[in-house]
């Protein structure tokens, strides 16, 4: 009989977040801006609430292109260190500019993505910045997923802004990949380097600890380093593994050496799924999957993005009815909806 092995980096959530003793700063941006519709007069801007939906605003027959400003706070930028603003999700295309220099596009509006700023905020130090976003809806672009079917499309600003200070060469923790291999007991780390280049880094320091547990545990890592890319493994032999029943996670800091290196964090759990014949197995155990399909309706708002309490009451309701895992439809949740997963023992697939 053929075995199929599959081990999966995240089967709930595999989180990134800067972590509170890193080094690292991050700076809200969420509250009022300026927005005007594509093509409307200098005096025709209003303020809005970021995040939010253009359809909060405009009503949830206007579909189109959207315009959003609003001056940065005064930040000082200091020797050595870069400015990133970053944007958890915005529908659907968006355009960016600084002081009137366009810097760049990103097209997609489920996924967090960020422009580095520093370069414009230094030309002209201690003055007022301003940002400009154009944001295109495209209504019927191949991303949008199905809500659009069972309600009216969305489109804006619909998650949080920030600005992130990070060192000069730092973790790309948008593309950090933390895995716990629970057949050999290994935690593995993928993480791209970004920023100034330093050709002659390959080490990374690593430390982990139970979730909730208030010790970390310092890890010596294998390291290597592929073009710009760092890689790390290390065995753990005492690692619990994560299931619906007992949702062991770990929190993992990983860091450049150095006094002032970046250090980013990440949450992920041990855990191996096998396709045996028909047998479904989770940890080498057979495990029968009951799976609840998730479209991200969320009224009466359209976008997906009630927040917290919402999100714990759904993956409870869940459970309580005997599900053991959450499918989302083509779309891709907060980064938070899949933190809750996986500390509440939810599997979770997205399509």
């Amino acid at each position: 009989m053929q075995r199929l092995l599959l081990l999966l980096p995240f089967l709930g959530s595999m989180l990134l977040a800067a972590g509170a003793d890193s080094g690292r700063q991050q700076i809200s941006l969420d509250g009022n801006w300026l927005f005007q519709r594509d093509g409307a007069t200098a005096d025709q801007w209003k303020t809005v609430r970021v995040p939010s939906s253009f359809q909060s605003h405009e009503g949830t027959d206007w579909h189109g292109v959207g315009w959003y400003r609003r001056e940065l706070p005064s930040v000082p930028l200091p020797s050595g260190k870069r400015i990133l603003l970053q944007f958890q999700a915005a529908a659907t295309e968006a355009e960016l500019w600084c002081d009137g220099q366009k810097l760049g596009t990103h097209l997609g509006g489920w996924t967090p993505f960020r422009f580095d700023i520093t370069a414009c905020l230094k030309k002209n130090p201690g003055a007022p910045h301003e940002i400009r976003l154009r944001l295109d809806e495209k209504v019927g672009h191949n991303t949008q997923g199905f809500l659009p079917i069972i309600e009216p499309h969305f489109g804006g600003l619909w998650q949080g802004v920030s600005l992130i200070i990070v060192p000069e060469t730092y973790l790309d923790d948008l593309q950090l990949m933390a895995s716990g291999d629970a057949i050999n007991h290994e935690l593995r780390i993928e993480v791209p380097l970004a920023g100034k280049p330093q050709p002659k880094l390959a080490g990374l320091n690593l430390r982990c600890r139970l979730k909730g547990e208030p010790v970390w545990q310092d890890l010596a890592p294998l390291t290597q380093r592929s073009n710009d890319t760092l890689q790390a493994r290390v065995t753990l032999p005492q690692a619990r593994l994560w299931s619906p029943a007992g949702p062991s996670l770990y929190e993992v800091e990983v860091s450049l050496p150095g006094k002032n290196g970046d250090t980013v964090r990440a949450v992920t759990g041990f855990r191996s799924l096998e396709a045996f014949g028909q047998e479904f197995r989770l940890n080498g155990k057979p495990l029968s999957i009951r799976g609840v399909l998730n479209w991200g309706y969320s009224p009466p708002m359209l976008e997906p993005n009630q927040g917290e309490a919402a999100w714990r009451a759904e993956l409870e309701l869940a459970r309580a009815q005997g599900f053991n895992l959450m499918k989302f439809c083509l779309w891709i949740p907060a980064q938070r909806y899949l933190e809750l997963a996986d500390e509440m023992g939810m599997l979770t697939w997205v399509e």
